[in-house]
């Protein structure tokens, strides 16, 4: 699609569709925060999808690639804000459109983007995405942990609520150097830092990096390589880059339980990621205070990402010695999944990396 050819990320919060609710046909109101990468004035438009990227927990109530269709986006409007609360007047809204209509049915699967509109913002101010629709299934992201999301209830009143379809990009047509993706599951996502504290690694490396390059984080909690390698639309939104930073494995070792099928499913993921000529660094598994059985299998994948797969990838990147105990290194110094001290350090780390294989672009 033409979306990512003038649009690239202008957030470091993940996104994606994760699982999905019933709304049983009622209409619903939410206001949704994302923190701005790049100070300027750009065109600015949102990518939708009607597809679930990543399995959900246990796969009982939404599975990976599941389509979710006939719902309606009623109104949809942006507004540039200071901070996250979700007060604001009416007024300082720009109502968006699709195809120049201001309402949008989904009732086919795929991705679909509001029409480009011009905003003026600062890096470090925020994007609220106000947002009215209806259906009786509607897809959302359930762990949105770093987005403060808002509905409105009857009285007028804004609580917390992360039950809203949200965009699985926020796109602006800033000129970039490189665009960089980093795909995983919730630790990628930055699941174990603060609502809101952009402390994740990802942002580390984004922060370090700066405006000339554009972030786009793909990670997605209890997302397995399993769901990856099937090259879908998750994998076609982890490919619009020139370097994609990976980092699978935790979810497959507690779920697929099945450690050749996850060796195959990160060498598909790596490999098909190359085939598109992009530049992969692939980390190693993190620590996670694995049982003794897991543990055997997190040290088996491990082992095969650093002699087997490291010919395949541009780099391989070992994020165990940061993230795990001394001497016990499948233990989580940091927790399993990072705080803000873990993703800090690791983040620093990453970069160096991430700036060996940019420079190897001419970037």
């Amino acid at each position: 699609m033409q979306y990512f050819d003038k649009y690239v990320s202008d957030t470091v919060a993940s996104t994606g569709n994760q699982s999905w609710f019933e709304l049983g046909g009622k209409t619903k109101k939410g206001r949704i925060f994302y923190r701005i990468e790049s100070s300027g004035t750009y065109e600015y438009s949102l990518l939708f999808s009607s597809i679930i990227d990543s399995t959900f927990s246990d796969g009982s109530h939404s599975v990976v690639n599941t389509d979710i269709l006939n719902w309606t986006i009623k109104n949809i409007a942006v507004a540039i804000t200071c901070d996250c609360n979700p007060y604001i007047e009416n007024d300082r809204f720009i109502r968006l459109t699709f195809d120049k209509k201001h309402e949008k049915v989904v009732n086919v699967s795929g991705f679909f983007s509001t029409d480009g509109v011009k905003l003026e913002a600062n890096k470090g101010e925020y994007l609220c995405v106000d947002i009215e629709f209806c259906g009786d299934k509607i897809p959302y992201h359930e762990e949105c942990v770093l987005v403060p999301v808002f509905s409105q209830n009857a009285n007028d009143e804004w609580v917390e609520d992360r039950q809203m379809p949200v965009p699985c990009m926020v796109g602006c047509d800033k000129k970039y150097k490189a665009r960089i993706t980093f795909w995983g599951d919730s630790i990628t996502q930055g699941i174990g830092t603060e609502l809101n504290s952009y402390s994740h690694y990802a942002s580390i490396v984004a922060s370090l990096l700066g405006d000339d390059y554009a972030c786009y984080n793909v990670g997605l909690g209890f997302g397995r390589a399993n769901d990856g390698a099937m090259l879908k639309s998750w994998f076609y939104r982890a490919k619009q880059c020139e370097v994609a930073v990976v980092c699978f494995g935790v979810n497959d070792i507690f779920r697929i339980k099945n450690v050749e099928q996850t060796k195959s499913d990160i060498k598909t993921i790596v490999t098909a990621l190359k085939n598109e000529g992009v530049k992969v660094i692939l980390q190693t598994v993190p620590p996670f205070d694995y049982n003794e059985q897991d543990r055997k299998s997190w040290e088996s994948i491990n082992s095969y990402i650093k002699n087997e797969l490291k010919n395949i990838v541009d780099e391989v990147f070992d994020c165990v010695p940061i993230l795990g105990v001394e001497n016990m290194p499948y233990k989580a110094k940091y927790g399993g999944h990072p705080n803000s001290e873990g993703c800090k350090a690791w983040g620093e780390k990453l970069y160096v990396t991430v700036e060996k294989v940019l420079k190897s672009l001419g970037r």
